[in-house]
């Protein structure tokens, strides 16, 4: 049953974006939106994504625990060749000819929420959500 309403709540907010990027948290693998972007689940944690972050570590619910409040983001996309965009927290980010970034990330009390987006030069957008949770 609780699938069944996830399946329709999911459908209801696909039609009610109208054709509108809309980030979606649920217990299903991942969501197609637009039939060009690729929402990950928060659960689906075997999604193979098409980067890795080398710092923060974060655990395998894609959470980490921090006790400062800016974070040195670090990752590496797989095949930077056929990237043509990262964004992370909506704002672009350059990367190397090896696929290498880094952001700084400032970080408020409590959680954070952390979104990257991977738009290849061919193919679906990839939206992965990850937390930052700074603790005093």
């Amino acid at each position: 049953m609780k699938l069944y309403l996830t399946i329709i709540s999911l459908f209801f907010l696909y039609v009610c974006s109208f054709g509108q990027e809309t980030i979606i948290s649920s217990e299903t693998s991942s969501i197609t939106i637009n039939n060009k972007t690729i929402i990950v689940s928060d659960n689906d944690l075997d999604f193979s994504l098409p980067f890795s972050l080398l710092y923060p570590t974060f655990d395998e619910k894609r959470s980490f625990v921090s006790t400062v409040n800016q974070i040195n983001l670090i990752g590496k996309l797989n095949f930077p060749e056929n990237i043509g965009q990262i964004l992370i927290n909506d704002e672009e980010t350059e990367f190397t000819e090896k696929g290498l970034f880094f952001k700084v990330i400032d970080l408020s009390e409590g959680k954070n929420d952390l979104y990257i987006k991977v738009t290849p030069k061919y193919g679906k957008i990839i939206i992965v959500k990850f937390v930052l949770d700074y603790q005093l």
